[in-house]
């Protein structure tokens, strides 16, 4: 039950699966095409096509490890992910079957996430930098300041 001032709310809550039992670390979930439900976590990317009764760590690409974003665009049909560990940011857009790195922007990537249309992204030490979602992988990254900062 929740409180919100002046009223009281239920919450109905419906378990749609369990994630491996050694999956202890979840830091984002995304659905992707025919409701695939996506789950980047400390032990990785781990993906869902039957509503989390069965998961599959995704690893063709991407690292085992640290994995901190996880974001579909439903307008490109593109993934996004990044990794704490790597520090990078990696892209799919195949239906996350095959994963690579996304750009060489040299910054250390912490968190990426979408807007309708646009690719936001938080650097370890240089803010957060935007690029609209459907540029190639080629085209540098815009800070969110205005401007070119390709490197």
């Amino acid at each position: 039950m929740g409180q919100w001032p002046g009223k009281t709310i239920l919450f109905r809550c419906e378990c749609v699966g369990i994630l491996p039992h050694f999956v202890s670390n979840i830091h984002d979930l995304t659905i992707g095409p025919q409701d695939s439900l996506w789950v980047a976590a400390r032990e990785g990317v781990f993906r869902s096509d039957d509503n989390g009764d069965n998961w599959e760590h995704v690893l063709s690409g991407l690292p085992a490890w640290h994995m901190d974003s996880i974001n579909y665009d439903q307008a490109s049909g593109r993934f996004y992910a990044s990794s704490i560990e790597t520090a990078n940011l990696y892209e799919s857009n195949d239906n996350g079957r095959h994963w690579r790195r996304f750009g060489e922007s040299g910054w250390e990537v912490r968190h990426a996430t979408l807007a309708p249309g646009r690719l936001f992204v938080v650097t370890a030490y240089d803010g957060v930098l935007t690029q609209a979602a459907s540029v190639k992988a080629t085209a540098g990254v815009s800070s969110a300041a205005g401007g070119s900062s390709e490197k």
